[in-house]
């Protein structure tokens, strides 16, 4: 079973990648699949929340996290934008 378990997890860990590009490329023709206006609106909103998100007072420069926290979320556009987890796993302040 756990020789098994183990070609399965690198079969499956050989294809995150393709996985990842498959999931980009989609939500990317889903945005452009959108009307202009819509998709203005979209992704507006989506820079106000990391904006929102950035400004925090353990942040310096709010314009460059909130940046980066709106360029890491079009990895992932049709889930909200996120502040990024830790090394630990725990969220960030």
């Amino acid at each position: 079973m756990s020789l098994y378990w183990l070609g399965y997890q690198h079969g499956s860990a050989s294809r995150d990648e393709e996985v990842h590009n498959l999931r980009v490329d989609r939500d990317r023709h889903w945005l452009l699949a959108l009307p202009e206006d819509d998709r203005r609106s979209y992704l507006l909103d989506r820079l106000d929340e990391a904006a929102r998100l950035a400004n925090r007072p353990d942040v310096d420069d709010v314009l460059d996290e909130a940046w980066r926290l709106y360029v890491a979320s079009l990895n992932n556009l049709r889930k909200p934008v996120r502040l990024t987890s830790t090394e630990h796993g725990r969220k960030a302040a």
